[in-house]
């Protein structure tokens, strides 16, 4: 009995090294998405997980973050069609065909986004490409095209447009336009870059329209032009297309074609300007034409049935002619 009682003794001291030892060695950590990699300013969505990748080759991926700044159509954060904007469909094909990568999407308003880029994070977004931003971002190739700023008026104040400038349906002369509208009220975002064209028709009459600057959603923007509390604004026909079709408001806007700035506009896909940023825009620019075709029909979604027409038209000329934009 006393045999029997050491041997019960030692054998329930050694038994939590033996359940120790016959534990599995290597503990397999999930990838989380830490406080720090999303500041409370950010709202980090989609987060893939990473397990299985760790699990066989017990080495993490790279990091993405990709940037969803901007209005509806291109991004979209509710309402029926939400995540169905242009972006969030491009950035979830690019993603799935990426699956080196972790790719975490964030909710971030331009001005983070640019403050996020000169910390140099690795954050990627849709773009224009402008020379200035080459000093901490790197370019893909285009990966889109679409109609760029357009002059809408309001059906209330038709005839009082077509008293000022004597337009008569056709594409107009944007200068001609701001030459002639003496009284009439255009509303503009302060510090909007319309493109350089536009820009500088604006700065030469600044005089001669009543310019309202207005930091107003884009919402808010169309509601006033349809409201005739406005004349004139520009704006992007995505931009117009998308707020008609949640408003019910297309008879109340009317599309004035200008004929002397540019009429399509182009996105790249920029990346923080670093290693693993110029590696990403590397192997996305070696997927084209793959990804400026996913993007086709994602743009002519938003268009007018005459807007897509020619759109389709531009899209094979630009892409596959290789003919600049109008």
């Amino acid at each position: 009995m006393q045999y029997s009682a050491f041997t019960w003794v030692a054998f329930c001291l050694c038994l939590p090294f033996l359940i120790a030892f016959s534990s599995p060695k290597d503990q397999i950590d999930h990838d989380t998405v830490s406080s720090s990699e999303a500041s409370p300013q950010l709202i980090v969505e989609d987060a893939q997980d990473d397990n299985l990748n760790t699990a066989t080759t017990h080495t993490p991926k790279s990091s993405i973050k990709w940037a969803k700044p901007g209005f509806a159509p291109l991004f979209i954060a509710s309402g029926k069609d939400q995540g169905q904007g242009i972006g969030d469909q491009l950035f979830a094909q690019i993603q799935a065909i990426m699956p080196e990568y972790q790719h975490l999407n964030l909710r971030l308003n331009y001005s983070r986004l640019f403050a996020e880029f000169r910390k140099g994070e690795e954050l990627c977004a849709v773009l224009h490409h402008k020379p200035e931003r080459e000093a901490f971002l790197v370019y893909s190739r285009p990966v889109m095209i679409y109609p760029t700023y357009q002059l809408y008026i309001s059906e209330a104040g038709h005839e009082r447009f077509v008293e000022k400038t004597q337009w008569a349906g056709q594409p107009m002369s944007f200068d001609h336009i701001m030459a002639n509208s003496q009284g009439l009220k255009l509303l503009i975002t302060p510090s909007q870059s319309y493109g350089v064209e536009r820009d500088e028709i604006l700065a030469r009459h600044a005089g001669t329209p009543d310019i309202v600057k207005s930091y107003a959603d884009k919402e808010a923007v169309v509601k006033m032009l349809a409201a005739n509390r406005m004349d004139m604004t520009l704006n992007l026909p995505l931009l117009i297309n998308y707020r008609v079709e949640q408003h019910a408001i297309q008879s109340q806007l009317i599309k004035v074609p200008l004929n002397d700035v540019g009429r399509y506009d182009k996105s790249h896909i920029a990346c923080s300007d670093t290693p693993l940023g110029r590696k990403v825009v590397k192997a996305i620019d070696a997927m084209s034409p793959a990804i400026h075709n996913r993007g086709r029909d994602l743009i002519a979604r938003w268009l007018t049935v005459a807007e897509r027409e020619t759109y389709y038209e531009i899209f094979d000329d630009y892409f596959l002619e290789g003919k600049p934009l109008p």
